[in-house]
């Protein structure tokens, strides 16, 4: 496994120290495939999602995949909550954008597990510019 994140763009919408708001663009190359993710943070929270579309990312821990959920009103005061499968975009890839995020990384990132019978997808090593980095310090 290999994956490549690098930040691409920043918009700072307030840009106080009090009400940070804005966005993080990123572009994530996940064992080949390229996926635009777009970071957005203000006072009332965070998320992550696929550039130009609805939904916010998850990773499910059980299946080991990241998914786009989408929420629209339904009927009775309800909600219709829709999560749509992301081919090819691996937790890891999710988790690396996190870590640029939570670390203000403008740098690229090289993210690789080496298979191994116990845990095919471990994360083995982080690269931050091509210097190699702490592990402990990230996970």
């Amino acid at each position: 496994m290999e994956i490549r994140i690098k930040r691409i763009k920043t918009t700072a919408i307030n840009e106080s120290s009090d009400l940070p708001d804005g966005t993080n663009a990123y572009i994530v190359i996940d064992n080949g495939q390229e996926f635009s993710i777009t970071c957005r943070f203000h006072i009332h929270g965070n998320s992550i999602r696929l550039a130009g579309q609805e939904g916010t990312l998850h990773s499910d821990t059980d299946t080991g995949k990241v998914y786009r959920q989408m929420v629209a009103p339904g009927g009775g005061c309800g909600l219709i909550i829709t999560d749509e499968l992301v081919e090819g975009l691996s937790p890891w890839a999710l988790r690396g954008v996190i870590i640029a995020e939570q670390n203000k990384e403008t740098r690229e990132l090289l993210l690789t597990a080496k298979d191994s019978e116990r845990d095919p997808h471990k994360l083995t090593e982080i690269f931050i510019a091509g210097i190699a980095a702490d592990l402990n310090k990230y996970l």
